[in-house]
């Protein structure tokens, strides 16, 4: 049997194998919890220089699952969505490191998941190098050789590069494989599976949101966590597959563990935009910016809303498509909930628009529609109907329905699909399906947020205003203004001068051309030219030579940049990003992450030929000087004055 992770002397260790056996095991308490300071990284430091910092909130449920994770080599957490599932895992994978039990591992998940895992790495693996493998082949090619502790992928993109030979021999191997999701995984796509079953790890774990109720699901997940001793034909009763595999599984339900989960759960669900629809989305957002520009002074919070909701309504769904980044992390979660026999309640402020097209694509788990302006024995129908059939898993619920009621027990998640800008009226909503009164599981809420459009830029504006911190029973915590809208969010552009109206050049200072026209100018450079002026610019710096990480490419290139004395130089990882619109705080993060996985760099910097927005400067600002940003506006002023342009 492999060690196993145990806590010792507020660390989380390897230790000996530890035998679980057929007999109840005993949890660990909430008493257990109060001497262990369980953040327990990195591997990476020098023997004797890893310190424990602390961090609140591991469950004693969680430690369990820690504990079962390590000592096994192929393994399916099977708890309810919403448990913390994921934080095990990169607890566990934590343990791995520092008991040099690993050195290479892989968390293959659905795309809208990404994000997610990044940040829980993040959070419960700290001194870990955490690498995402996306963008296009050139790009994907660079991140599979990278020396990273834990390589993050989506299963479509692991399922190509397999294919066309981008991942072979020694890239195939990991000391340990995380499978996301591995129900609906296993019955998606033959491809994806052959692919996982491809990989050579040493350990095996899947992630599933309840059992599985068919003898070809289990035989089919559990090829995938121990592929080399499943029997490729044979096909043994239900029964007996449950008494074989039950072993290397580990269940629980959220009821089983109220006393340890809080009541309500909140989780912001982070998506990016699929490529058809990013198009879409510039081209109405332009649209917007234009008409809004246009009405200069005399704009109003209803021009403001008519904006927002139609850029909302295209982040719903792929153009011309019922598909969609927020309708997959949708159906995911309903393939997790359905099968554990939950139910969920999905609220959208577009009945029209977003629930008559959610609808069908929801109708195979007993889709309920909640219309608001219905008559009032119809929305009463429609309740009794999801309350009183099991086979009714889902609610899809108007925003402004004025007969939302408790719902049943097992409704214990919650999905905004879109949302209200006041996370008041959100919250309103919540407790009037979730009251409290009465036993009920803890509740799980999701909100579907797009990156890199104006949800980021409405999100950082909540922050501030403190409004995201609110309670459920706190009113509204801070105003947002017209002008809020026009210059933080949509970034209306300041009304033109009459001579720029006239179609004279701005002035911008009194000798350079206006931003808008030095953005223009840096995105219409050749790519290789761009890149020799940036090695220029940090040539000015006092950096030597530009040295190319990977080719350069239309988007731009990564290059290595050092000064200093030879013996100790200071060294800069530096992406140089051709961009049409301003860069948001995912690039932000893709650098850091790459820049994680380089060893030997002091610090990245972030070259762009347009702007920022303000989440990635603030990304910047809290990133103790491992992030810098330059501007297209800073860099072409630089490049002026050296007499290159």
């Amino acid at each position: 049997m492999a060690p196993a992770a145990v806590f010792e002397g507020g660390f989380l260790a390897i230790a000996e194998p530890v035998s679980f056996g057929a007999g109840p095991r005993t949890p660990a308490t909430e008493g257990d919890l109060s001497r262990l300071v369980p953040l327990f990284l990195p591997p990476v430091l020098p023997e004797g220089e890893a310190e424990s910092a602390p961090f609140e909130g591991i469950r004693p449920y969680q430690i369990e699952a820690v504990e079962r994770l390590t000592a096994s080599t192929a393994f399916l957490l099977a708890d309810d969505a919403g448990t913390g599932k994921s934080a095990s895992i990169c607890l566990a994978l934590a343990a791995l490191f520092r008991g040099r039990q690993a050195h290479r591992a892989l968390v293959v998940c659905p795309k809208a998941s990404r994000r997610h895992w990044l940040d829980e790495l993040t959070r419960l693996a700290a001194g870990l190098s955490i690498h995402l493998v996306r963008g296009d082949r050139r790009a994907r090619d660079h991140a599979w050789r990278t020396e990273a502790h834990v390589l993050v992928v989506d299963y479509q993109i692991l399922a190509e590069d397999i294919a066309r030979g981008a991942l072979a021999d020694e890239r195939l191997r990991f000391d340990v494989l995380v499978m996301d999701q591995l129900t609906s995984v296993s019955r998606r796509s033959a491809l994806v599976a052959d692919s996982l079953r491809r990989i050579d790890a040493g350990r095996r774990w899947g992630l599933a949101g309840a059992l599985p109720l068919e003898a070809a699901d289990w035989r089919a997940i559990f090829r995938l966590v121990e592929p080399k001793t499943v029997e490729p034909v044979a096909e043994p009763s239900l029964p007996l597959l449950r008494d074989r595999f039950l072993p290397h599984v580990l269940r629980r339900r959220k009821s089983d563990l109220i006393s340890q989960i809080p009541k309500l759960s909140r989780q912001e669900v982070w998506l990016d935009l699929d490529e058809g629809q990013a198009v879409a989305y510039r081209e109405t957002l332009a649209e917007e910016r234009h008409r809004l520009g246009q009405l200069g002074g005399s704009a109003t919070l209803t021009h403001v809303r008519a904006a927002v909701e139609r850029l909302q309504q295209v982040c719903a769904f792929a153009p011309e498509s019922l598909d969609g980044p927020k309708v997959r992390a949708l159906v995911d979660l309903m393939e997790e909930v359905a099968i554990a026999g939950g139910k969920v309640v999905v609220f959208s402020q577009f009945p029209d628009t977003v629930l008559d097209r959610l609808q069908p694509i929801l109708e195979a788990y007993g889709a309920v529609r909640l219309e608001g302006r219905g008559a009032e024995a119809d929305q009463e129908r429609a309740l009794e109907t999801f309350r009183g059939r099991p086979d009714r898993r889902i609610l899809l619920a108007d925003a402004a329905a004025p007969r939302l009621g408790p719902v049943p027990v097992e409704a214990s998640y919650i999905v905004h699909f879109d949302h209200d800008w006041r996370p008041e009226k959100r919250r309103q909503l919540e407790a009037q399906v979730l009251p409290d009164v009465g036993p009920r599981p803890p509740a799980n809420v999701y909100e579907f947020w797009m990156a890199e459009t104006i949800d980021e830029a409405l999100h950082t504006l909540l922050v501030e205003r403190g409004a995201l911190a609110a309670d459920l029973s706190a009113g509204p915590a801070g105003t947002i203004t017209v002008e809020d809208w026009l210059d933080r969010v949509l970034e209306i552009p300041r009304q033109r001068s009459r001579r720029a109206a006239a179609g004279q050049t701005p002035e911008g200072t009194a000798w350079l051309p206006g931003t808008n026209v030095l953005r223009s100018q840096l995105s219409e450079l050749p790519p290789e030219r761009l890149v020799a002026g940036v090695g220029m610019f940090f040539r000015a710096l006092g950096y030597g030579e530009a040295r190319l990480l990977r080719p350069v490419t239309d988007e731009g290139a990564d290059l290595a940049v050092e000064r200093g004395p030879a013996a100790a130089p200071e060294r800069l990882f530096v992406r140089c990003l051709r961009a049409i619109k301003n860069v948001g705080i995912g690039e932000g993060r893709s650098l850091l992450s790459d820049f994680d996985a380089q060893p030997g760099f002091m610090g990245a910097c972030l070259v762009v030929t347009t702007d920022f927005t303000e989440a990635l400067r603030k990304l910047a600002d809290v990133s103790e000087g491992r992030l810098s940003l330059v501007s297209g506006p800073e860099l072409y002023r630089h490049l002026h004055i050296l007499g290159w342009l």
